[in-house]
């Protein structure tokens, strides 16, 4: 055989070798991956949960540069205009017990992004208690516990947006505090299910980057979760409290007061009431009634 068919058929042979041997090593190193890196890398992390939408919407003004609510004032010279209302990313890591595959730990984490700027939504550590799973401890940024408006994801609302009197109340919903929450998490669990939320926040919610006084907010709120009544309807409901204020940065206090026989506010001026409470106290109560018709 001549010299340069000697050396093609060497070199056919060599190839062939080296294609199955890559092919077999390829092979056994996925398996290595898969059991090595890829299930304990995927058992970490199957417990993250990243979810989010977009809400773009075009907006039309009977005038230029008219006031808006939400979203900012149109520009002095338009009446029209694209924009982005919301735009949100949402991660939630859970930690569970293998035993009884009940909560340990939550930490979730929602930023909210437009063309106006990024800004925080949520971003708090919710500790379970592992004992009997009835209470648990949330602090950092969160929403805070009043009312049933206030508390409910956009995804479950009727409308896009909450109504005028939470939106002025309790703006952006959000606030920095601690809470300690009592709800049974025990599959056992009687039926009638209460949840109890206790909690103090710094007040200023999400419109400084500090708090600016030495007072906080208290807010609680009782609720009767969701009690079958029948077979298509089920009935829930809560009760909430607010108890906080500002600090006064004015001698100017408006009270409840009576003036010939009328109830109207009245201003007293004073020197002493610069540096007090101005208290903000809010009683809630709601209920909901829904109706299965499958």
């Amino acid at each position: 055989m001549s010299l340069p068919k000697l050396l093609s058929t060497f070199l056919l042979i060599f190839c062939a070798f080296t294609i199955n041997a890559q092919c077999y090593l390829s092979d056994y190193d996925s398996t290595l991956f898969i059991r090595d890196t890829l299930k304990p890398f995927l058992r970490r992390f199957e417990n993250l949960n990243i979810s989010g939408y977009i809400q773009p919407q075009f907006q039309i003004a009977e005038s230029e540069g008219a006031k808006s609510y939400e979203g900012g004032d149109f520009a002095e010279f338009s009446n029209n205009r694209f924009m982005l209302r919301r735009a949100r990313l949402k991660a939630d890591y859970l930690l569970h017990s293998k035993e009884h595959h009940l909560p340990i730990a939550l930490f979730t984490f929602q930023f909210d992004a437009t063309e106006r700027g990024v800004a925080v939504r949520d971003m708090f550590l919710r500790l379970y208690e592992p004992e009997k799973h009835n209470f648990s401890f949330t602090i950092a940024l969160f929403a805070r516990p009043f009312g049933y408006e206030v508390n409910l994801s956009s995804a479950y609302r009727e409308t896009p947006e909450r109504g005028r009197m939470s939106q002025i109340l309790m703006p952006v919903e959000r606030d920095l505090g601690g809470m300690i929450t009592y709800e049974s998490l025990n599959p056992n669990r009687k039926k009638l299910q209460l949840k109890w939320d206790v909690g103090f926040f710094n007040g200023q919610g999400l419109s400084d980057t500090t708090d600016f006084d030495k007072y906080k907010d208290f807010i609680t709120r009782l609720t009767l979760k969701s009690v079958a009544i029948g077979k298509w309807l089920t009935l829930s409901g809560s009760l909430s409290y607010f108890n906080g204020g500002w600090r006064q940065a004015t001698k100017y206090k408006y009270e409840m007061g009576e003036i010939g026989g009328r109830k109207i506010f009245v201003v007293y001026s004073s020197e002493a009431n610069i540096g007090r409470k101005a208290p903000r106290i809010y009683y809630g109560a709601d209920a909901q009634i829904a109706f299965s018709h499958d």
